[in-house]
């Protein structure tokens, strides 16, 4: 039999001492008491810089604007990230501007204006996601909720809204909004992105209103996309309108309305090569034939229809445009109408 040293039993028993110690110290860390007043860091606001505030609404533009960030990185990821607490509701008096490159993650946090403003303003670059913004307080509410609002010499691009439920009531508001009415400067709006959406009870649910007339260089709002998006008792689903060029090349796919009495229209469309993707539309009601499902003017060049409901009040005219096209595909009778009608103007 062999025997151990002395030199071996002591590193036996050395050992034995480390796993104990290690042990004990898992323990502790396991069993770590928190205060009453849950002081953990998930209680506060916090930015990617490390710095932490008091959970309140006014502090949700000083944890944005703490990051600092003045430059555009064009195709760069956000630079930065606020962090919001969840299971609470945060009041806010005034709007909140998501900046240059940064990402708001509310973590599943309320956000509750006291007032008729727009709530969260885009900037290039910038992000939001994972929370919940609700109006249906503010009884005159008239604003829109999520704005993506070109300024002269400024614009929005490269944006993301991702899983976000936006709610009102009494069909007031806008929930999400592409605005360059007020443009004296050419500046567009493309290459949004908004996926997993839920709107509720808004007059508009998703506007796209291209109403400058600035020339030349007109401003635009083109190549953006709208997927899977539920809208529940939304008076006016979908628009996209477009004063001269252009609104272009806007997506909308899996988008899903449950229509109510109130809703008067699924879409609304004079925008140029319009992709309109699986949308479906539940309980339809066209209002004694007073009402179309999906009007599409007479310049909506290029159009792309697939739907699912509402297709016997279907609007959209044979009309003439410059190499026009169209593509409508009716879900529920299999009905596919294409057409193209070719003007030369001498």
């Amino acid at each position: 039999m062999r025997i151990l040293s002395v030199r071996t039993k002591i590193e036996v028993v050395l050992v034995i001492t480390f796993l104990l110690i290690l042990g004990t110290v898992s323990v502790v860390s396991l069993t770590r008491t928190i205060s009453n007043t849950h002081d953990d860091i998930d209680t506060f606001i916090r930015n990617s810089k490390g710095n932490y505030w008091q959970a309140t609404g006014a502090n949700i533009q000083i944890a944005i604007d703490d990051l600092g960030i003045t430059t555009y990185s064009k195709w760069g990821t956000p630079r930065g990230t606020v962090w919001l607490p969840g299971n609470m509701t945060l009041n806010v008096s005034s709007r909140i501007t998501v900046k240059l490159d940064t990402t708001l993650d509310m973590g599943g946090c309320v956000i509750k204006p006291t007032s008729n403003f727009d709530v969260i303003l885009m900037d290039k670059g910038s992000r939001i996601r994972n929370g919940i913004i609700d109006v249906s307080d503010v009884g005159s509410y008239s604003k829109s909720v999520i704005t993506f609002n070109a300024n002269d010499w400024d614009w929005a691009q490269q944006c993301y809204v991702d899983n976000m439920e936006l709610d009102s009531s009494s069909l007031r508001g806008t929930a999400i909004y592409l605005n360059t009415s007020s443009l004296t400067f050419a500046a567009d709006l493309t290459f949004i992105f908004c996926n997993k959406i839920n709107i509720n009870n808004f007059q508009y649910g998703i506007y796209i209103n291209q109403a400058s007339t600035r020339t030349p260089d007109n401003c635009y709002i083109n190549g953006n996309v709208f997927t899977n998006v539920h809208m529940d008792n939304v008076k006016y689903c979908m628009k996209v309108y477009q004063v001269s060029a252009e609104a272009s090349a806007n997506q909308f796919e899996n988008i899903y309305c449950n229509c109510t009495h109130n809703t008067e229209y699924i879409i609304w469309n004079n925008g140029q090569y319009s992709q309109f993707v699986n949308i479906n539309a539940f309980n339809w009601d066209n209002n004694s034939k007073t009402r179309k499902s999906y009007d599409f003017s007479s310049n909506a060049n290029g159009a792309y229809l697939t739907f699912h409901g509402g297709g016997n009040d279907l609007s959209f005219p044979t009309f003439l445009w410059y190499d026009n096209s169209y593509t409508i595909f009716n879900q529920d009778n299999s009905t596919l109408m294409c057409g193209r009608v070719r003007q030369y103007i001498p």
